[in-house]
């Protein structure tokens, strides 16, 4: 089995090919101080480089994973990605796992909130379980207000990962909004 390891470090590689396929690892931005946008120009120009040097281009691209501080800053994001992306050949992004990760804390921070604010006949469980088992919670260490916050914030944030979808997400989109509105 033949394994090309590129520009390895310690700790890891910045690109490693394996049979016909390149894998590279998180590229970060060399200057945290420009805008989203021209971040995401200098990190898509080093995976161009990467791929250029294992003989391929962005055209081959399977799957991409994208991290964003905020994701406030996804329009930003998006437009350097348009203008580099192969159309002909776009890869697949994670949209579908962020909103997946996204939904599940909303969930947790709602079932947390339920639990101190829901009564028994609303959740089918008895509540104030958590606070009597002096358990950890959302609510616990963010405050009622704050807790909500979050959870309405993170099911937002969920719906705008689909936002890729043109609209053929939209029932995902509403079990966004159900999560946070549930009172079971």
């Amino acid at each position: 089995m033949t394994i090309q390891r590129f520009h390895p470090t310690p700790r890891l590689c910045d690109m490693v090919i394996h049979k016909d396929t390149v894998y590279l690892a998180g590229q970060i931005v060399d200057d945290g101080s420009t805008t989203v946008e021209a971040q995401t120009r200098d990190v898509l120009r080093q995976i161009d480089a990467l791929l250029a040097e294992a003989g391929t281009s962005k055209s081959s691209i399977l799957t991409a994973t994208v991290y964003l501080a905020d994701i406030a800053t996804f329009a930003e994001m998006n437009a350097a990605w348009d203008a580099w992306v192969d159309k002909a050949n776009p890869p697949q992004r994670t949209a579908l796992r962020a909103y997946a990760h996204d939904l599940g804390l909303a969930f947790q921070i709602v079932d947390d909130l339920l639990d101190v604010e829901g009564t028994a006949e609303e959740t089918g469980k008895t509540v104030g379980r958590d606070a009597q088992a002096g358990k950890a919670t959302f609510v616990s260490i963010l405050g009622r207000d704050r807790a909500r916050a979050q959870a309405e914030m993170l099911s937002h944030q969920a719906s705008q990962h689909l936002d890729i979808f043109d609209g053929r997400a939209d029932m995902l989109k509403a079990v966004a909004d159900f999560v946070v509105a549930r009172r079971a």
